[in-house]
């Protein structure tokens, strides 16, 4: 009964200590609060202070800007010109030497598909270069010569032989050949 009346005792106890704690924390935390009034005016100003600082620098950077496009205008105007006119010279000497290689591949004999496959292998900054390329290519990849339209022509030579047919011909002639012989 003793050990009752002591396990009943601790738990009231315990509760009792929570109670207590639970209490200074809520003393605590009025005491490090801070009245809504208060806050509002602090965070008020500090956005104002903040919006008067970005005004400021917007100033100053447009200040500087003006005093740059007035003092370095004509070099930024001068470099942008000369920018200009070599991305244009870039272009036409490009522009050229695609032109340059489409008419070599042609006079080679490519056309159509072949042409434009060709095309993407062959490459070079100059003329001579793409002259090289492309003779080196043609040795390596020959123009397909076009089909002779007269065999499939009525009243062509409609007797072409492959070579199974060739070769048929042959074991014919050595049959006969041999059965002729008994």
């Amino acid at each position: 009964m003793k050990d009752e009346k002591q396990t009943n005792q601790n738990p009231t106890d315990e509760s009792l200590n929570t109670e207590e704690q639970s209490q200074e924390q809520v003393n605590t935390q009025k005491s490090e609060t801070v009245p809504y009034d208060r806050f509002k005016a602090i965070n008020d100003a500090k956005k104002q202070a903040e919006n008067e600082l970005d005004q400021l620098r917007a100033q100053i950077d447009e200040s500087k800007r003006l005093e740059d496009e007035e003092n370095g205008r004509y070099k930024e105007l001068y470099e942008k010109a000369l920018k200009d006119k070599e991305e244009a010279l870039q272009e036409k000497q490009q522009l050229s030497l695609n032109h340059f290689k489409t008419s070599k591949l042609a006079e080679a004999g490519f056309t159509g598909e072949r042409l434009e496959k060709a095309k993407a292998f062959v490459t070079g900054e100059s003329e001579e270069q793409l002259e090289q390329q492309i003779a080196l290519f043609t040795e390596l990849i020959p123009v397909e010569q076009p089909a002779d339209p007269s065999v499939n022509a009525p009243g062509g030579n409609t007797e072409t032989k492959t070579t199974k047919d060739k070769a048929e011909e042959k074991g014919r002639e050595a049959a006969r050949k041999l059965f002729k012989r008994k």
